[in-house]
């Protein structure tokens, strides 16, 4: 939060001001450059008074601390958000190989989303550890490409588009 700043009268070694509701006589108002941990500022006097001063705060980039606006903006360093986070009305790109959590569950688009598309260009897709359970929760599954031609393949029986099975043990299976 910025100070609340006012100014009261123009000293003859330069400006009186209260800061917070305390004096600080004789102020000299120097721009300040911004770095990755200080926000810039440059001071304006126009026209006579103390009322006619002004500061600008320097926006956020990746390089320099600022203030976050309402335009585009790339922010750089290491950010945390605790609470909800929402992002509306926007695709949200994220240029980075990885997504990880911390968390040992996570729940994904288990509300409202009910038509969800992912990883339509992927020609290969790794899901979950090499031990464990794969839950679908539909009565209907389609697996196969757009032709509907594709293969099923689970610990060497194979199911191909023309309900073939290969390698199936069928004992105990009737």
């Amino acid at each position: 939060m910025l100070p609340a700043v006012v100014c009261t009268s123009l000293g003859t070694n330069g400006d009186s001001i209260t800061v917070n509701s305390s004096a600080a006589t004789d102020a000299n108002f120097i721009d300040v450059a911004s770095t990755s941990s200080v926000t810039g500022t440059s001071w304006t006097l126009a026209g006579a008074g103390p009322s006619n001063l002004s500061v600008a705060v320097a926006n956020a980039t990746n390089t320099t601390a600022g203030a976050v606006t309402a335009g585009t903006q790339t922010i750089g360093g290491d950010k945390t958000l605790s609470g909800v986070t929402t992002l509306s009305n926007a695709t949200t790109n994220i240029n980075s190989s990885t997504i990880a959590t911390n968390q040992a569950t996570i729940t994904l688009f288990n509300t409202n989303a009910t038509n969800v598309t992912e990883y339509g260009a992927a020609t290969t897709i790794a899901v979950g550890a090499t031990t464990g359970t794969i839950t679908l929760k539909n009565a209907n599954q389609t697996l196969g490409n757009a032709a509907g031609s594709g293969v099923l393949t689970n610990n060497g029986a194979t199911l191909n588009s023309t309900l073939a099975l290969s390698n199936f043990n069928y004992t105990g299976f009737w």
